[in-house]
């Protein structure tokens, strides 16, 4: 991706396989990120850890440092001090770990442990490196206090190494759940634990759990030596306080926690649930400067209600998913922000972001105005605002208003794993892409880290937020996949004027411009059906049927909104209507007869055989379709009697005749109109 506002920059870096994990500022604005390379200069070794630090410009790599063993590293946290020095923590398998002289923990024990370093401000010196675990460990994040005192939280499965003045010695027993039915996710406990300034010393270890099982994702540190760690249970008998905001289990496949530790590590100050009867999980946290609280994650819905006004106050639907035999479980649910007081025992604010299937926080910000940036990952319908791109590459990044009202950005991404916020407000993002130039994914599209600088605010008052479809069939209310000749729905804010204005035929031709509205790909100008403030009625042109991906832009009265790269296929074919055989609309009301001959709408097909032109209005000779269009009914291939371009409608818009069974008995719930190289289902009422 080309850099460019609010994109200010966007770095690719490392070998092929690389990613980034973390990312942290120092004072100064300098940019730290963690990561995974999957080569190393040691023979043998599948991966090592590269700690880089750039500039605020990200015009210049001020050092890149490396390490690793024999065996595998992985990178799950980062923290910067005021000096500059890096901690990071991650997990390794190597035997040969590089571990320093005045290491707490020198041998790998087990498996995997967890590994804790700090690196020099200028990344020429190992300050410590020490191994920590007893068997097989997960890591999650780091946090350092003002004395250089460094927290770290995850998840272990047995013999970890406590210290006598730890909260919780031993695992936790007694699981009440039904394990066995659903295959649970979690086990093991989550641990907490904090090392001294010289990295010498563990000034304390301790599990933190039920009997269930947990995991430690996020922590943070407080200006008294205590620590607040989130991650998720499934444990009934997690330790809560008495003043435990959410004293009781919350049901479900697990929920969220939140605790304070105290700053010796001898008791829990502050614990509770945050969960409803779903699946709950808490990511990551941060603190603003007056010290409230702010989580992510992924929830199901929480038993505590969204704050007034909430820019989505509810968790939606999940997707479907049809398993045969044993209950198995599905990560489910929404993205969300939650506020609470510093306390921590009350929320203050609580938005859910996301729509139907599966989207997760991974990691959040804050900047001084109070306004959180999430990123994580989500569904294709995942909710956009200005957005860089369109189905990228799984991955999201959003900031949200400080009140959680207002959507104030959010795109699709690369693969996103971290985010900083400077003072300023800006983003830094980091993860895994595409190396610029490459599209797509599977086994032969190796990813590279990249670190990335966001600027949401707003210098346009024309934003393009999506692309949807224009057919009333579609399931999926997110970005709309694109192919020459489809018909589609732009949508945005200030995109065209505030009455609703048809398109115009002009010389047998639809304009591309209409009530100043233009809407380009990749600088093509599309034919126009009609154009608003808030959504725009456009064919993709066939012009631009070479190309795998289009950029498109939106201008009104000659200022245009942000520039927004989208994937584009052959075909991809949908049914805009379907009418009975006296050309009344299908409906339940209005079933089609056994044995008549029903026709559809169908755009997205691909081109027409004579060639279609942009703006085209099909008149007599109809140009034939140049792919082979089938209908599929539950009981068979169905007969098409007609396959044409629509006559009197645009380029791109075909008619298709199709005949119903003869017997009732025959007929489907629902159909499927496919062409070689793409299908699209359909429903009809029939009687």
């Amino acid at each position: 991706m080309a850099a460019g506002f609010p994109l200010i920059f966007d770095n690719h870096f490392g070998v092929s396989g690389s990613a980034a994990t973390a990312v942290a500022l120092d004072a100064q604005g300098n940019v730290y990120v963690a990561g995974q390379s999957p080569f190393s200069p040691i023979a043998g070794s599948p991966g090592d850890v590269f700690i880089n630090k750039w500039n605020a410009a990200g015009n210049q790599l001020i050092y890149s440092a490396s390490l690793g063993g024999n065996g595998t590293e992985r990178v799950s946290g980062l923290a910067v001090d005021a000096s500059g020095s890096a901690y990071v923590v991650g997990t390794t398998s190597s035997i040969t770990f590089p571990v320093t002289a005045n290491a707490f923990q020198k041998s790998l024990n087990g498996t995997v442990n967890a590994f804790v370093v700090k690196v020099s401000p200028d990344g020429k010196q190992l300050v410590y490196a020490s191994l920590l675990g007893g068997g097989s460990e997960e890591t999650g994040g780091i946090a350092v206090d003002s004395s250089g005192a460094a927290y770290v939280t995850g998840t272990t499965l047995s013999n970890f190494p406590t210290t006598a003045n730890a909260f919780q010695k031993a695992p936790g027993a007694n699981c009440t759940t039904q394990s066995g039915y659903f295959n649970y996710p979690m086990t093991g406990d989550a641990f907490v634990a904090k090392i001294s300034p010289d990295g010498g010393s563990l000034i304390y270890a301790s599990y933190l759990g039920g009997g269930c099982g947990e995991y430690g994702s996020g922590i943070a540190a407080n200006a008294d030596g205590t620590a607040w760690v989130v991650g998720s249970t499934g444990s009934p008998n997690f330790p809560v306080t008495a003043d435990a905001l959410q004293p009781v289990f919350g049901g479900g496949f697990g929920d969220g926690f939140l605790v304070r530790v105290s700053a010796a590590g001898d008791r829990l100050v502050y614990a509770t649930f945050l969960g409803g009867n779903d699946y709950d999980a808490i990511h990551a946290i941060t603190r603003d400067s007056a010290g409230d609280l702010y989580l992510t994650g992924g929830s199901g819905g929480f038993s505590q209600p969204a704050s007034p006004g909430a820019y989505q106050p509810q968790a939606t639907g999940s997707c479907l998913i049809l398993n045969l035999g044993p209950p198995v479980f599905n990560l489910d649910g929404n993205a969300f922000v939650m506020k609470l007081n510093p306390s921590g025992t009350a929320i203050t604010g609580l938005t859910y972001l996301g729509s139907q299937c599966v989207a997760s926080g991974a990691a959040i910000g804050v900047d001084s105005a109070g306004a959180p940036w999430i990123v994580g990952s989500g569904s294709p319908s995942f909710p956009m605002a200005t957005p860089l791109e369109l189905q990228a590459g799984g991955g999201f990044i959003s900031k949200l208003s400080p009140d959680l009202t207002q959507l104030l950005f959010s795109t699709d991404f690369d693969t996103v794993n971290g985010v900083a916020v400077d003072a300023s407000g800006m983003a830094y993002v980091a993860g895994a892409a595409n190396p610029p130039g490459i599209t797509g994914t599977g086994s032969n599209v190796s990813t590279q880290a990249y670190l990335a600088k966001i600027d949401a605010a707003p210098t346009s008052p024309i934003a393009l937020d999506n692309v949807l479809s224009a057919s009333p069939f579609a399931t999926n209310t997110g970005a709309e996949t694109l192919a020459p000749g489809k018909v589609i729905r732009v949508v945005g804010r200030g995109i065209g004027p505030a009455v609703k204005t048809p398109g115009l035929i002009i010389g047998g031709v639809i304009a591309n411009s209409v009530a100043g509205v233009q809407v380009t790909f990749d600088e093509v100008a599309a034919p126009l059906l009609y154009v608003s403030s808030t959504e725009i009625g456009c064919i993709v042109p066939f012009a631009i049927a070479s190309h795998s991906t289009t950029t498109l832009q939106v201008t009104y009265k000659g200022v245009a909104s942000n520039a927004v790269p989208i994937p584009l296929q052959a075909t991809s074919p949908e049914v805009l209507g379907v009418y009975n055989s006296d050309f009344s609309p299908n409906s339940a009301s209005n079933p089609a007869q056994a044995s008549s001959i029903v026709t559809l709408y169908l755009t997205g097909a691909g081109q027409t055989a004579p060639a279609s032109f942009d703006g085209e209005v099909y008149a007599f000779p109809l140009p034939q379709p140049s792919a082979t269009i089938n209908i599929q009914a539950t009981g068979g291939p169905l007969t098409v009697t007609f396959a044409a371009a629509a006559y009197g409608l645009a380029d791109g818009i075909l008619q298709v005749n199709f005949q119903m069974p003869s017997k009732v008995s025959q007929l489907p719930n629902g159909f499927t109109l496919s062409t070689p190289t793409g299908s699209t289902n359909f429903l009809m009422y029939v009687q």
